[in-house]
């Protein structure tokens, strides 16, 4: 598990523009120990505001929040189709990324616990386990707005 989210995460700064293999090396040390310490990490404002996502990050993250509407409003129980779609977004949100500084970092605390839940939807054996993980994402993008604009 720990090397899946190493892996996700390295993906995720490689995409955001990172391109030299020893910068990368650095940031997989750095994402193990982000990882280590993931749950001491709370998202925070810039300066009492939310903070702002570049307009190419918007269509991938919309549409993420338009498929977990949807998916509640039609009562589904499609759980891994629903955790594919999300997880095509996702892609193209990381594949997207141009931000740098701290408006990045906020958003990788943001992303990084919604990545880890769509995978546990993808892998629930039972929709009970699957609902309270739709629960968690939708949790997550109410997050998104506390925090992003």
């Amino acid at each position: 598990m720990k090397s899946t989210i190493v892996l996700i995460l390295s993906v995720i700064m490689f995409a955001c523009g990172n391109s030299s293999a020893e910068k990368n090396n650095s940031e997989i040390a750095a994402s193990e120990d982000h990882d280590n310490h993931q749950n001491n990490s709370t998202l925070t404002l810039d300066q009492g505001q939310k903070w702002q996502v570049n307009a190419e990050m918007l269509p991938p993250i919309e549409m993420m929040e338009s498929l977990i509407n949807d998916f509640a409003e039609n009562n589904s129980e499609e759980y891994q189709d629903l955790a594919s779609d999300l997880q095509k977004q996702i892609d193209l949100l990381v594949a997207s990324c141009t931000m740098t500084g701290p408006s990045h970092d906020e958003l990788h605390k943001w992303l990084h616990p919604a990545i880890q839940t769509v995978k546990k939807i993808d892998d629930a054996k039972d929709n009970a386990v699957a609902a309270q993980e739709f629960k968690n994402i939708q949790s997550s993008m109410q997050t998104y707005h506390l925090y992003f604009d």
